[in-house]
């Protein structure tokens, strides 16, 4: 991964930063992509670079294609490339289930089904072109997790 660019969406936190730290221990420059958690990004941000790497902490909410969009010209113009996506943004939110009202369950269908979609759909033409890389979709298992009626 020595001098590869990895974007790591959802890379500040849990799994996201121990995946960030992986790819700048290997050698990589990463993109670390935050939505509300600026403090951590930056602090993990510092670690990866703690391995002799450059870091860029970069503000998108994945489910706006607009916003993508323009993190992934920030990475461009940071690094010229992007070799490796990780999609792993997620909302860690508890969605109670029956539900009347539908707005939590968009938001997180809308960040991890269309936040992969938009990124993917951003680096894809990059790849493409460099006729190298490497798209990474992950999810959290805990979202099959069976949830009580009770909602306990």
């Amino acid at each position: 991964m020595q001098n590869k660019v990895a974007l790591i969406t959802g890379g500040a936190h849990r799994v996201g930063k121990a995946i960030t730290l992986t790819f700048a221990k290997s050698g990589a420059r990463v993109v670390i992509n935050y939505h509300r958690s600026a403090e951590a990004a930056e602090q993990t941000a510092q670690e990866a670079r703690a391995y002799g790497v450059q870091a860029l902490p970069v503000q998108a909410d994945v489910s706006d294609s607009q916003q993508v969009a323009h993190m992934v010209e920030q990475t461009l113009e940071q690094f010229g490339r992007v070799d490796v996506l990780v999609n792993g943004s997620s909302q860690f939110a508890k969605t109670p289930f029956p539900v009347e009202e539908f707005s939590d369950w968009e938001r997180v269908m809308a960040i991890i089904i269309n936040g992969a979609v938009h990124c993917s759909n951003a680096v894809a033409p990059l790849m493409l072109a460099q006729q190298d890389g490497a798209i990474i979709n992950i999810i959290d298992l805990s979202v099959w997790a069976l949830v009580p009626l009770n909602g306990k």
